[in-house]
């Protein structure tokens, strides 16, 4: 059907609106569960093997809809490449129609090219509506270049699972897995003496997120706790010689259901000559609908 207007212009009726879609993205680096989380961190080191986030479309319309899945690296020094299954997808991505109130998990797997800085490094991965391209949600992979060494008396270290240690002379985060209500999620740190000379280290730390009283958290110097007074204030770890490390054990425990995606564990070691080495432990929440 069509309308005549004026002097011969032909203009075809409307048919209907276009229904935009609903839906978000989860993520996930380490473990099993997802979270809502806008960014996940995970360590990579230059020029080894690539890392992998896992994204999960999730359709909250009413009926079945297939979703465009585009993926954009903020940052030259890095490659990355989009798994569907182990099918290797070409980007931007349409999925097949995902039914209504169903899921369907795409992968993205991030290398840093060799001798790349040990600094954070950003992928996007963004979610539209493929009819008109409105954008649906937008997640982030971090991905945290390490070399895991340094030059300060006073270089804090963290990792979490499998993942190499990040931090030491840059200040770095490192996400856990996701937690449901009674999981635990376990960092190991260390601080080391990466200076030619004996220094004396002060250690400090405490959890400073989102749901303080959701969590509890210990800190152990091998078998021995040390009280979070002492963690928050500050506790002495004596002089370390050139080379000497000292290790401790960051145990963060979800204790009640929360509202929050996710919460930071800070830790600092404030050495002589060089400035105070901070790095976070990002505990991540389980989504729950």
């Amino acid at each position: 059907m069509s309308i005549l207007i004026g002097a011969g212009a032909l203009i075809g009726a409307a048919g209907p609106a276009h229904a935009t879609l609903s839906g978000f993205l989860l993520s996930k680096g380490a473990g099993s569960q997802f979270s809502a989380d806008y960014y996940v961190n995970l360590g990579v080191v230059p020029g080894g093997n690539a890392k992998t986030w896992t994204y999960k479309i999730v359709n909250t319309g009413p009926t079945a809809q297939s979703f465009k899945f585009d993926v954009q690296a903020l940052d030259v020094a890095m490659e990355y490449a989009v798994y569907d299954g182990s099918e290797l997808v070409e980007l931007p991505y349409i999925t097949e129609a995902i039914p209504a109130g169903g899921s369907h998990a795409l992968k993205v797997k991030i290398e840093i090219g060799a001798g790349a800085e040990p600094e954070d490094y950003w992928v996007a991965a963004s979610l539209y509506d493929p009819a008109d391209d409105t954008l649906l949600d937008e997640k982030y992979a971090v991905a945290q270049a390490t070399n895991q060494t340094g030059t300060h008396e006073n270089n804090l270290f963290l990792k979490t699972g499998s993942q190499p240690y990040v931090g030491g002379d840059v200040d770095q985060v490192q996400s856990s897995q996701a937690l449901k209500v009674g999981q635990t999620a376990k960092f190991n740190f260390q601080v080391v003496n990466n200076n030619p000379h004996p220094a004396p280290v002060l250690f400090y730390g405490g959890l400073d997120g989102c749901g303080y009283s959701d969590f509890a958290t210990t800190v152990k110097k091998g078998s021995t706790l040390i009280p979070e007074d002492d963690v928050i204030n500050g506790y002495d770890l004596g002089m370390i010689k050139p080379g000497g490390k000292v290790r401790f054990t960051l145990r963060v425990k979800l204790i009640a259901p929360t509202d929050c995606d996710s919460t930071h564990y800070y830790l600092a070691a404030e050495g002589t000559y060089s400035p105070t080495s901070f790095q976070a432990a990002h505990v991540l929440v389980a989504y729950t609908p």
